[in-house]
């Protein structure tokens, strides 16, 4: 939710670095031991893009390179219960050809071919890091950051394919299609397009990245599994970009919109990419960079799975015969591949040239296209969603002597404003179902540590709503330090318990209402949320001690019907004994 004093607005999501969150004196600090490492190393900074570069030493037969990793903001453990640690992934491109994918290590240490001393170029060495929450309530929250950059210090040398780490292992397939991370709105992405030469001659083609594919909407079911149908949507990628690290292709890549055959009617875009005197044996790789269209984030509601597509496809000019399996076969035959070929050939659309190249020629006739299938892999993976960084979470536990439920609210929130908030208010109604005079008056857990008695807890019996206010509360905006820094988040954790006989089921979905200013017109609530049951073992149900409730006092403070039948017999018994003691008497 923004901070009523923000101006403009600020996304969720975001590809680029700010700034590390570091105090004045630890920046100034920071930067300086940085220039002299850098001083000491000779390495160059990638436009500040926090890739430190070693280059290689001179006059050896291999030179090495050490890629740091530096100053990422902390991924801190998102608040709540039994949440992972969220951790870096890393996307390495070396700028030979070479890669390295989904890598926990922020340091590693790469060799590069001998120099090439009659060469000015440089290699063009990218990284890619994704933070991933993972797993569990809420959602996974995907945050990717982009820290690519180009280093100049890194001399070309003369480009070695045997040096070209092979990946394809898998017998029988002579592509293989990966990316860098799911799919997310807004997010920059990587596909790695991994090909290589089957037969004894050397061939020239083109490998194809089939995008924009169909959404298919699925549903669990412990019974039929997960079903997935069609929707009207269609996956956008925009700003594609094919990185290429071999030599001798004869054009830039070009995306075409127009599709023929039954491939038109799965993707909307075509990246075509060439290449040129591909050696026996000799393998590839691919690397096209990409923009998640943020105005996907509208297409599902997060609630269902969400799965797209992504196809690569290799052609090459040759005689031989198809190297393509049966079920390849008669896929290529149910869609018209060649007839998508051939269309491609005959369209009068002007193709989007883009790419780099070691050794483009652009010019030529982009109408010479082989014609003989090589191979074809297709690829799935999952669309996800944010979660909002306002959530209730409500879970409950059985009183087995009351008769009732125990539950545990849990209402995170997020300043993502540009301005920090000056209060903290949170709303919720209550429901029927629950007693809302056992609403715990003191939090069980406040996050951001708070001075005893600011947490108040306002009940309105009548309308039955209660109210949370943290007068005072900073939070600081997440536009100057980043998603999931601590001071930028709050959490309010508290009890309460059902009415007798409530079945969690009946109880209607929740949510919770921030406001950084107590104005209703200035507020964010939460999606809704139904209450789960607790595990049993879980960290949830030793904080909530489920066993507490199993007390001859009931949580409204008023006795059970039990405790009163109790204290009638106990009193019956002690006017009894005075009888009997008084008949003795007399």
């Amino acid at each position: 939710m923004k901070s009523p004093f923000s101006s403009g607005t600020y996304a969720h999501t975001s590809t680029q670095i700010s700034e590390t969150p570091l105090s004045n004196s630890l920046r100034k600090y920071f930067i300086k031991n940085l220039l002299l490492l850098l001083l000491i190393t000779g390495s160059s900074f990638l436009s500040a893009q926090s890739l430190i570069v070693t280059p290689p030493k001179g006059g050896v037969e291999h030179g090495d390179s050490s890629h740091l990793i530096t100053s990422l903001p902390a991924l801190p453990a998102p608040l709540g219960i039994s949440k992972k640690v969220p951790d870096y992934r890393y996307l390495y491109i070396y700028g030979d050809g070479n890669f390295t994918n989904y890598s926990k290590l922020d340091s590693l240490y790469h060799v590069y071919p001998a120099f090439s001393l009659a060469k000015n170029n440089s290699y063009n060495p990218r990284v890619y890091a994704t933070a991933i929450y993972t797993g569990g309530n809420p959602p996974p929250r995907l945050h990717a950051i982009d820290i690519k950059g180009v280093n100049e210090g890194v001399k070309d040398p003369a480009i070695n394919h045997e040096a070209i780490v092979p990946i394809i292992d898998t017998i029988g397939r002579d592509i293989k299609l990966q990316l860098n991370q799911e799919v997310r709105a807004g997010d920059t992405m990587v596909a790695i397009l991994s090909f290589r030469n089957p037969t004894t001659d050397t061939i020239t083609g083109q490998v194809y990245f089939f995008h924009n594919s169909n959404i298919r909407k699925g549903k669990k079911s412990e019974l039929a599994g997960t079903t997935f149908t069609s929707s009207t949507n269609f996956s956008k990628f925009d700003n594609i970009f094919p990185i290429v690290h071999f030599n001798k292709i004869a054009k830039l890549g070009r995306v075409y919109s127009n599709l023929a055959g039954g491939l038109g009617d799965k993707y909307k875009k075509v990246l075509v990419q060439d290449f040129n005197n591909l050696a026996p044996g000799e393998e590839m790789h691919l690397f096209i960079e990409m923009t998640c269209d943020p105005a996907m984030d509208g297409f599902f509601t997060g609630k269902e799975i969400a799965q797209l597509d992504f196809m690569g496809m290799m052609t090459a000019f040759t005689e031989l015969d198809t190297f393509l399996t049966d079920s390849q076969q008669s896929f290529a035959a149910d869609n018209k591949v060649i007839e998508l070929i051939e269309g491609l050939i005959q369209s009068n659309e002007t193709p989007v040239t883009v790419g780099t190249a070691d050794d483009p020629s652009t010019g030529g006739n982009f109408n010479d296209f082989a014609r003989l299938i090589v191979d074809i892999e297709t690829i799935q993976t999952s669309l996800t969603k944010e979660h909002d960084p306002n959530e209730l979470n409500v879970e409950a536990c059985t009183c087995t002597v009351t008769n009732q439920q125990k539950l545990i609210f849990t209402v995170d929130c997020e300043n993502d404003g540009y301005g920090n908030s000056n209060d903290l208010f949170i709303y919720m109604d209550i429901p029927e179902e629950i007693d809302i005079n056992s609403i715990s008056s003191t939090p069980l857990k406040f996050f951001p540590p708070v001075p005893a008695g600011s947490v108040k807890l306002d009940v309105d019996v009548a309308a039955r709503q209660i109210k949370w206010s943290v007068p005072g509360l900073i939070l600081d905006g997440t536009a100057e330090l980043g998603y999931a820094a601590p001071s930028t988040q709050a959490q309010i954790i508290f009890t309460g318990f059902t009415q007798a006989g409530v079945k969690l089921e009946d109880i209607p979905p929740m949510n919770a209402c921030i406001r950084f200013i107590d104005d209703p017109t200035k507020q964010t609530c939460t999606p809704m949320d139904t209450v789960s049951p607790i595990q049993n073992g879980s960290e949830t149900g030793l904080l909530m001690d489920c066993q507490s409730c199993d007390s001859s006092v009931s949580p409204s403070g008023n006795f059970p019907w039990w405790a009163w039948l109790m204290l009638i017999l106990f009193l019956l018994l002690l006017l009894i004994i005075w009888a009997i003691r008084r008949n003795s008497n007399t």
